[in-house]
């Protein structure tokens, strides 16, 4: 079960035998100032290890946690880790999306992990887009939609790998009508604050 404080800046993770009715703190995630608590944790068969994401070092990365004992981060840099889609324990794999490729993307990788140290991970989208995954159970299919600033929502079949296997709709009734219509591409702006906060938008 989670515990989360009043101040909502710590979250404990507690196992509890329902026989002895006894419990203890697996792990502990804590923040200065708040936490931003989501459903991005996914127990693993052994029972005694876990994969959880955390923004304990200012961006929210991928950890791999034994009960009681050592985390291990998996994932590192100046970007977000938004979502994780789907664990491959057979295969020690973890798929997720992130900004990595640019503060405005979102994009599909895959991430071997051995417990051990921090792992290669590889792009399975085009890096320069918007995209949203559900895998079936097994872990060897997904749906993908993705799309970019001036490129319409496509939605497509795509095998564990990021291979693209079918088109279930790729919008072009709608394309062929926005040229009709003289539509035009969307231009990215930018600007810093006084605060040097970057705000992006377009026109």
């Amino acid at each position: 079960m989670l515990k989360l404080n009043r101040h909502q800046n710590q979250l404990d993770f507690i196992r509890y035998n329902t026989v002895t009715k006894a419990q203890d703190v697996i792990y502990t995630d804590k923040n200065d100032k708040w936490l931003d608590v989501t459903d991005n944790y996914y127990f693993l068969s052994d029972n005694n290890s876990m994969i959880v994401t955390s923004e304990r070092n200012g961006f929210n990365h991928i950890y791999k946690l034994e009960f009681g004992g050592a985390l291990i981060q998996l994932t590192s840099g100046e970007w977000e880790v938004n979502e994780i889609q789907y664990v491959n324990e057979a295969k020690k794999q973890i798929y997720y999306l992130s900004n990595e490729s640019g503060v405005l993307n979102r994009d599909l990788y895959v991430i071997n992990y051995d417990g051990k140290k921090q792992a290669k991970r590889q792009l399975l989208t085009a890096g320069n887009g918007w995209a949203s995954t559900e895998f079936c159970p097994n872990g060897n299919y997904y749906r993908l939609q993705y799309s970019d600033l001036n490129t319409l929502p496509k939605y497509t079949i795509n095998d564990k790998s990021g291979k693209e296997l079918r088109v279930l709709n790729d919008n072009f009734g709608v394309k062929s009508v926005m040229e009709e219509y003289g539509f035009v591409n969307r231009e990215l702006i930018s600007f810093t604050t006084a605060d040097g906060v970057t705000l992006y938008g377009w026109m």
